[in-house]
């Protein structure tokens, strides 16, 4: 599997021993403060969030502390962040997704994300994120809570930024477990409760590694190659490693009396990870680069729909399934 540099200059050093917690994350690692200023790298994109303010202070926490980055590297974003009251744009809405979140145009150019719209869940937003066009200089601002002076930095605001980022750039998060094993990824997609984490428990039980378990980047590489990369933004399992490897099949994931694999056409693998994928894009240029994106992986990978009971041999025998089709 692919490390992160710094990282692995880091092991490499003589005076510190390899510090494998580094590159994983579950939610028992804690929570470390960082004052104005953290980064955060997935899938070799650093976003760089930023407080003006010193009295307010940067918090990450559990899986994402498996992907911070020294705060000096190149970032392709940067997020400034403030605690007040949040409102929202009268703007109409260009993307609804029933009132977790809608997206708006303001008459400067920029989009505005606000969450918590709906009231008869909320009485008021809870958060709001305003970017240019480009998605490198971005405004984030979260309503107070229990506690003062504190942003907790992730969800929202860094999976959505890379689910943007990543649609212009021929890469995509899907609603996929991704396991590793022999240096070659496997993912296994469905929508929640389809058996994403149980899969990568039981593959676990069996030797393999889990990047995410359940929501994985993916990316097709200049040479063409496709990658999977591990995320913070997990399952039930809540297993994250902040690493990469090589795709060797793609799979949907559905529960069954027995264990049978069979192999899905192009057409119908795309179509399955299009209604997976994590925020839908209200940019035309962006849905268009995401069908590219996904024609392309499914062309390069072996795909295939896994029915199979909660055990090992269902991961078992979708690995053979791979082996077998890249032969």
């Amino acid at each position: 599997m692919r490390r992160p540099a710094e990282a692995a200059e880091e092991v490499a050093s003589p005076e510190r021993p390899p510090d494998l917690a580094r590159y994983h994350g579950d939610e028992e690692r804690g929570t470390e403060r960082f004052g104005r200023v953290v980064s955060l790298r997935y899938a070799g994109q650093t976003l760089r969030y930023e407080s003006p303010s010193d009295a307010v202070t940067l918090e990450v926490s559990g899986p994402r502390l498996a992907f911070v980055v020294p705060s000096d590297a190149p970032p392709a974003a940067i997020v400034s962040c403030e605690l007040g009251e949040v409102e929202c744009s009268e703007s109409p809405i260009l993307f609804y997704a029933g009132g977790a979140w809608g997206t708006r145009r303001l008459h400067d150019g920029r989009q505005e994300l606000c969450f918590g719209l709906d009231r008869a869940l909320v009485p008021s937003p809870w958060c709001r994120l305003r970017h240019d066009d480009a998605l490198t200089q971005l405004e984030f601002r979260l309503a107070p809570r229990e506690r003062p002076g504190i942003i907790p930095i992730g969800f929202p605001t860094d999976e959505y930024i890379m689910a943007r980022r990543l649609a212009r750039s021929r890469g995509v998060v899907l609603h996929a477990a991704s396991l590793v094993q022999d240096g070659v990824a496997y993912l296994f997609m469905g929508h929640s409760g389809a058996g994403k984490s149980t899969t990568a428990m039981n593959a676990v039980s069996v030797g393999a590694e889990v990047l995410s378990d359940d929501r994985t980047i993916v990316t097709v590489e200049a040479d063409g190659r496709v990658w999977a990369h591990g995320t913070p933004w997990h399952g039930s399992f809540r297993r994250a490693t902040n690493a990469s490897a090589p795709v060797g099949a793609l799979f949907l994931v559905v529960q069954d009396v027995e264990e049978r694999v069979a192999a899905m056409t192009p057409a119908r693998a795309i179509a399955e990870a299009f209604v997976r994928l994590v925020h839908p894009s209200p940019d035309t240029r962006e849905v268009e680069q995401t069908a590219d994106t996904l024609e392309s992986v499914v062309t390069r990978v072996p795909a295939g729909e896994l029915r199979q009971r909660p055990t090992p041999a269902g991961y078992e025998l979708a690995r053979r399934f791979a082996a077998a089709a890249t032969r």
